[in-house]
């Protein structure tokens, strides 16, 4: 091993040079811990030792700047990992660790998107659990995630105002054609069949 040199703006991160050539980016309790020094010789069995925790290192610092740009499940943020071609068992590590610390948390994760949709009228229960399986979130986590969400929410009230909403995009269709659009659009959206029948009767009522 030719050097050690500490990263620029990366504190406690360490340069590994092998030959004058810059080959591993380490923690210093890495170097710490695999005894790395100027002039040691280093065997096959080190030097793989030493990249995989350089690549653990940048699976870390790629999870966490993710994160920092939003709040992402499990199952995404490991999806994100894997296309930087990291070891399937480093991205697992990193995962566990970011979970063990609290800085990935499937619940509050869902509990934040369950409650944002709701806030925000643009779903249904139906299609908010389908959101949240599609970002790797289980069946359970998921159900209990829009239950709380709908705990203070009326159903109907909520699908009505993306309904008015949606009318405002349908001026000049004729009845028949604006009531079939809005059960469609209704039912795309996750109301349930009988909550999308007494909005259209509040709004479009079918002809006697």
């Amino acid at each position: 091993m030719t050097g050690l040199r500490q990263s620029s703006g990366r504190g406690g991160l360490v340069w590994v040079y092998l030959d004058g050539e810059r080959v591993a980016r380490l923690r210093v309790s890495d170097v710490e811990e695999l005894g790395l020094r100027r002039g040691l010789k280093l065997g096959e069995a080190l030097k793989t030792e030493v990249m995989i925790r350089a690549q653990r290192v940048e699976a870390w610092e790629y999870a966490v700047r993710l994160l920092g740009l939003r709040s992402r499940s499990r199952v995404e943020l490991g999806r994100c990992l894997k296309t930087r071609k990291l070891d399937q068992s480093i991205v697992e590590a990193v995962l566990d660790e970011l979970e063990r610390l609290g800085y990935l948390d499937d619940r509050e994760y869902a509990r934040r998107l369950a409650e944002e949709a709701v806030k925000t009228g643009r779903l249904g229960p139906a299609a908010i659990r389908v959101k949240l399986r599609q970002q790797g979130i289980s069946d359970e986590v998921a159900e209990d995630a829009v239950e709380k969400a709908m705990a203070g929410a009326d159903e109907e009230e909520l699908a009505l105002r993306v309904a008015e909403k949606r009318l405002r995009s349908m001026e000049g269709l004729d009845r028949h054609t604006r009531r079939r659009r809005l059960q469609a659009f209704l039912g795309r959206r996750g109301f349930s069949g009988e909550i999308i029948y007494n909005v259209l009767q509040r709004v479009i009522p079918a002809e006697d």
